[in-house]
């Protein structure tokens, strides 16, 4: 939660800048997405990527969290609290220059809770069927 309000306090041209160095070093590395799409392209891809990632590792540590000291029906409760968190950093970017706070974040950051429950669903489906084999 930190690092995404560390990220979420910067203005527009600093978060411009981490996203435009990412881009560049992913060119160095051989995957170069801003010639193919553009650079501004690339960098709202980059923007939108980091939203999902950042939001999936919070939605995964939270439930990790929760396991261990719960035992039923945990899965809600990291997901509720990953969402929560998307809208109030939305709200806080309200204040910050350069920035805004846009409803359609909130759906992008929902997008790596998401994935998260589709890993857990899929995790759990799996060892469900090695615990219980069909006959």
């Amino acid at each position: 939660m930190g690092l995404i309000f560390f990220f979420s306090s910067q203005n527009g041209t600093a978060s411009d800048t981490n996203s435009y160095f990412l881009i560049n070093l992913l060119g160095k590395i051989g995957i170069n997405i801003s010639s193919s799409m553009g650079l501004s392209v690339a960098n709202f891809i980059v923007r939108k990527t980091a939203h999902v990632a950042e939001y999936f590792i919070l939605f995964m540590l939270l439930y990790f969290g929760f396991k261990k000291i719960c035992l039923k029906n945990i899965i809600i409760y990291p997901a509720i609290i990953t969402i929560l968190y998307s809208i109030s950093d939305e709200f806080h970017q309200l204040f910050i220059e350069g920035r805004s706070g846009r409803i359609k974040d909130v759906f992008i950051d929902s997008i790596g809770v998401l994935i998260g429950l589709l890993i857990i669903g899929i995790k759990n489906k799996v060892k469900e069927q090695k615990t219980y084999p069909r006959a």
